[in-house]
């Protein structure tokens, strides 16, 4: 069981969460995206979920960028408008930490980058999604 967990909910509400593994310094990780049914548009889709364990450096990389974003609290926001994206850390099951950052922002574009490379890091798999199911697309 992880100690620290990260989630991270984007603009479009897919859901990316980091366990980290306190022994080892390595996580568990995993990404919910939002269906085309779940979608306010009914169009979207954040692509297929993804799960699998991530090496202590990418998860270092991952921490000390969020404790950048965290730490920048100029850039935070107070309110969650649409495009917007939430910020959580908990240790030992407390939130010890939880932010938001404005849609657009440079930031947030630069995480985005970061995030979306741990869906297809070593140790990671995707699997079909639900909207590739519903449409016989698997």
């Amino acid at each position: 069981m992880s100690s620290v967990k990260y989630t991270y909910v984007d603009g479009c509400n897919n859901e990316y969460t980091l366990g980290v593994d306190p022994r080892t310094g390595e996580a568990e990780f995993d990404y919910r995206p939002i269906t085309r049914m779940e979608s306010s548009s009914g169009d979207y889709s954040g692509g297929n979920p993804a799960h699998g364990r991530l090496a202590k450096p990418l998860v270092d990389q991952f921490a000390q960028r969020f404790e950048q974003l965290l730490a920048a609290t100029a850039n935070h926001t107070t309110e969650r408008t649409m495009g917007s994206a939430i910020f959580r850390l908990k240790k030992s099951g407390v939130t010890t930490a939880s932010f938001l950052l404005p849609f657009r922002d440079a930031q947030l574009e630069q995480w985005n980058a970061l995030v979306d490379s741990l869906k297809v890091a070593e140790g990671v798999h995707q699997s079909p999604g639900e909207d590739e199911e519903e449409m016989g697309m698997d």
